[in-house]
This record gives structure tokens, C-alpha cells and sequence, in this order.
């Protein structure tokens, strides 16, 4: 699936992934965010758009290893950086770097074609 996604359709679905993998579409909260994502109107069910996307979010944030890992305990899970900090032993300066590398990276802005370990390491020496 090619989505455009932003940050902040990554963050609605994170915050509402149990229930997109149960296949429901979250009751009583706004579906707007996800609107503009494919772009394309379709005759599919919404909720069913919402699945693919959360399936594509959750893909994407499999890519990053431990930076995704860490998007999804903070924005799905709703953990804080303070407590990861102190239970993983990994700095809180370093948990919102990994944590800002990812949601740029699975929002395609890195160049098209490169992996995540290459794009953690370019951005480490600047050029970026």
C-alpha cells in the first residue's frame, strides 16, 4: 500500500490500534485524520481503509527495530519517555531521537529507497 501519512495519521493510528486490529472503526472519535491519506475516493468501508493503513503503519514501524518499538510504547501504549528511560537504561535524550528518526522515516521523509540503518547513519554524520 502507498500512503502518504504525516504524523499525525501515524500518532491516530497508534492511539487507536487495538481497536483497528480488531477491525472496527473507533467508536466516537474522529476519522478525518485518515481522509486524506490515500487521497483517491473508494468504495470500500472506511473502517476497512483504516485497517489497511494501521497494517501499513504497523509495517513501516517494524522497519525501525528498537525506534519503532519505541513509537508504538509511547503513542499506542501511552508509556513515557521517563519510564522507558529508566526500564530499557537508555537515555531519554536517546529514546526522543530514535523516537523523532522513526516517525520522520515512516513518513517518507528520507530519501525513497533507503534502509532504516542507512538513514539513522546519515543523519548521525550531518547531512540531513
Amino acid at each position: 500500500m502507498k500512503a502518504n501519512l504525516t504524523k499525525g495519521h501515524v500518532k491516530w493510528v497508534l492511539e487507536n490500534l487495538l481497536t483497528l486490529r480488531e477491525g472496527l472503526n473507533p467508536k466516537g472519535r474522529s476519522t478525518e485524520p485518515l481522509s486524506s491519506v490515500t487521497g483517491a475516493r473508494t468504495t470500500k468501508a472506511v473502517f476497512i481503509n483504516h485497517c489497511e493503513i494501521a497494517g501499513e503503519v504497523e509495517r513501516r514501524l517494524s522497519l525501525c527495530g528498537v525506534d519503532g518499538f519505541l513509537v508504538k510504547q509511547i503513542y499506542a501504549w501511552g508509556e513515557s519517555v521517563e519510564y522507558l528511560s529508566r526500564n530499557l537504561k537508555i537515555s531519554e535524550r536517546e529514546i526522543e531521537k530514535g523516537v523523532t528518526k522513526a516517525m520522520n522515516y515512516i513518513t517518507q521523509e528520507w530519501p525513497p529507497g533507503r534502509s532504516y540503518r542507512e538513514y539513522r547513519n546519515h543523519k548521525r554524520k550531518g547531512y540531513y
